[in-house]
């Protein structure tokens, strides 16, 4: 499989750090007012960080810097309570404000283990989290999976209607 040029923040370098807030604030000025700290799981492990570690050594604290950056990056921004909405964290990940399960299917399988999963994250110590409402992957959610879901996830400290295909309420028919 051939995959394109991309590169990784290295969250250990000062330099690297400020750099990347920069980038937020010049968003922040123009008016976004939250960001989505998505795939902070997805460093490789043979990475050498500023640090010395390797990838595979900071697997687990790289998302927690990925979120930190971008929540001080808000932080420095704003006076208001900053928020990023992050996917993977680490302990300590409650100081970063919110983060959601990730791309479940559109299933009742899926729907219990999020809803699981998410009470034992709050029992934690996350007292923010959420998910996709009817699930991220697959077909649009059955009307009564969507209804179930939303029932569920309206209760949720924040919620979202989102997917690979429409999750908005009017795209389930």
């Amino acid at each position: 499989m051939k995959t394109g040029l991309f590169g990784i923040v290295d969250f250990t370098n000062p330099n690297a750090v400020r750099w990347y807030k920069d980038l937020h604030i010049k968003l922040l000025i123009q008016g976004v007012s939250v960001f989505k700290t998505d795939m902070g799981e997805a460093l490789p492990k043979d990475a050498v960080l500023a640090n010395g570690k390797t990838g595979k050594e900071i697997h687990n604290i790289y998302s927690q810097l990925y979120n930190k950056a971008v929540y001080e990056a808000c932080s420095e921004y704003s006076e208001q309570d900053a928020l990023v909405w992050g996917r993977s964290g680490f302990a300590g990940s409650q100081k970063y404000p919110l983060n959601w399960s990730g791309d479940p299917h559109s299933t009742f399988q899926d729907m219990a283990n999020v809803l699981r999963s998410g009470l034992s994250y709050g029992l934690a110590g996350v007292p923010f989290w959420s998910h996709d409402i009817g699930g991220f992957q697959g077909e649009k959610p059955s009307p009564e999976l969507y209804i179930r879901w939303a029932q569920f996830g309206l209760l949720c400290s924040h919620a979202r209607a989102h997917g690979c295909q429409p999750r908005e309420p009017l795209g389930i028919r």
